[in-house]
């Protein structure tokens, strides 16, 4: 933008939008748009969370955690990859929390992984972490333990 040359504390720009294309709705796209997008999604996600900007990746998680909610009549290969994406967008959502301190909501986030999937260590690490911040001491130690087990 050619700022760097400028001494005053503030600046202020001002944009312009020139055009403006409305993308598809949610509930018009395929089963493959959908997981196209969840993934597209997450991916963004991915790269809010390496910048540090957590809510923002915290939000592109909860929407494809969202997209995904009922899958029942989608077809078999469609099916694998939308609970695989649901799962780890789960699993990012419990990161993020974690890392703006919302310890309740990870282990919310955890707990739903465990639900469908009661050996994953990860979401098992990330409960216990969860746990700790919430002063949950002996839960805490419990999940620990059931890491080093699985692990």
């Amino acid at each position: 933008l050619g700022l760097k040359s400028i001494s005053a504390d503030k600046v202020l720009l001002t944009l312009k939008l020139e055009e403006f294309e409305k993308g598809k709705d949610q509930w018009s796209l395929s089963e493959e748009e959908k997981v196209e997008f969840g993934t597209a999604r997450k991916e963004v996600g991915s790269n809010l969370f390496k910048a540090g900007r957590f809510a923002l990746a915290l939000q592109r998680y909860k929407k494809v955690v969202d997209m995904f909610s009922h899958i029942d009549n989608y077809k078999e290969e469609n099916k694998e990859k939308a609970k695989d994406l649901k799962k780890t967008c789960q699993l990012n959502k419990a990161a993020c929390y974690l890392k703006i301190k919302e310890h309740f909501e990870a282990k919310k986030a955890c707990d739903e992984v465990l639900k469908l999937e009661s050996q994953n260590v990860k979401a098992m690490y990330r409960r216990a972490q969860a746990q700790f911040g919430l002063k949950n001491f002996l839960d805490c130690i419990a999940d620990c333990k059931k890491v080093v087990e699985l692990d």
